[in-house]
């Protein structure tokens, strides 16, 4: 079998960046998101501006100092110039439909919680939410880990 032509251009421009392997993020990653979406979701839930917007800077501080790593800065310039390499990351349509039922959730606690019971409805959705965020680069896995193709069953 022949190899695709732009592969040895690839091959030669990024030596280090192997298409076909993840780059997860590290377990400190995910902690920083997940309490940082945790907080988020208790400052929306209680109706709390402040904290919600605090934790909307964690949440954006947390995605921006993510995508600025280096290895992760040139794995996504590799692939917006190759996208015809056999990339290990699939976009799943599972991620946004889960943070479109958290946002949901979230308003609709927010609308219909009595007073009385808020914080703790704040606290068990951003429980939730950071537990959601924490198992999302899980999902993501074992999603784009599924075997496709029409020799599938061998």
């Amino acid at each position: 079998m022949h190899s695709h032509p732009h592969t040895a251009i690839f091959r030669s421009i990024y030596p280090d960046v192997d298409p076909t392997q993840k780059f997860p993020p590290t377990l400190s990653e995910r902690a920083a998101l997940a309490f940082a979406v945790g907080v988020f979701m208790f400052g929306g839930v209680k109706g709390d501006l402040l904290i919600a917007g605090a934790g909307l800077a964690f949440v954006v501080g947390c995605v921006w100092a993510l995508s600025r790593k280096t290895p992760r800065r040139i794995r996504t310039e590799a692939r917006s110039r190759f996208p015809q390499e056999p990339w290990a990351e699939a976009p799943s349509p599972f991620i946004p439909v889960l943070w479109f039922a958290l946002g949901a959730l979230a308003v609709a606690a927010w609308w219909f919680t009595p007073d009385e019971f808020l914080v703790w409805s704040a606290c068990s959705i951003a429980i939730l939410a950071a537990a959601v965020t924490w198992y999302m680069p899980v999902l993501q896995a074992q999603r784009s880990a599924a075997p496709v193709g029409p020799n599938v069953n061998l």
